[in-house]
């Protein structure tokens, strides 16, 4: 898709924060183009970065899980994230992962815009508030109010968004569960209405 190359190409030499000096690679999406459904995380964490690869990691495990059970194919699926270059705090044992900054977030932010009106996916699935936060033009969402709530993103042609909790959340805070499976079901619900699985 030569539009993607074209998107990839100016991701990969992005200088627009200072990310990009503390990188290992930028992590671009799972090059399924053909996709109808997008995912959106947060920022690639640790093995993301060192991968190059999205959702990778614990968090990425988590979302195996609760997709699997819910009879979604992550294959047919694409997955981004909303800043491509992994945010960190450097630590001695190589850095923790860190929400980004609302610089870093506005940055990335045209990226993932053109990244959406080419793929044109026809639901987008949220993971967590930082995506979400862009979806509602910088507002900062409450997940509790707005999980599982179907809403549009009118910046990329209207597109219908479905806002889940991040995965990694369910890591640090089990009491999402539930809350979390229901949404899944209700996820698979609607895509099976659609077509769309």
């Amino acid at each position: 898709m030569a539009d993607m190359s074209h998107w990839e190409q100016c991701v990969l030499n992005c200088s627009a924060c200072p990310l990009c000096a503390t990188r290992t690679q930028v992590v671009c999406g799972n090059r399924n183009y053909d996709a109808t459904i997008a995912l959106i995380g947060e920022a690639p964490g640790r093995e993301e970065d060192r991968l190059g690869t999205p959702f990778a990691g614990s968090a990425g495990a988590v979302l195996d899980q609760f997709l699997a059970d819910s009879g979604i194919d992550r294959r047919k699926l694409y997955i981004t994230n909303t800043v491509k270059c992994r945010p960190y705090t450097p630590t001695e044992k190589g850095g923790r992962n860190r929400k980004p900054k609302k610089s870093e977030i506005d940055a990335c932010k045209p990226f993932l815009m053109a990244e959406m009106l080419v793929i044109e996916p026809q639901l987008i699935v949220t993971l967590g508030a930082t995506p979400l936060s862009v979806v509602m033009d910088g507002k900062l969402p409450k997940m509790e109010d707005e999980h599982g709530r179907l809403r549009r993103w009118e910046l990329v042609g209207g597109i219908e968004v479905f806002p889940l909790y991040h995965p990694a959340a369910l890591i640090y805070d089990r009491s999402k569960t539930a809350a979390y499976r229901q949404d899944m079901e209700n996820l698979r619900l609607l895509l099976t209405q659609r077509g769309l699985i």
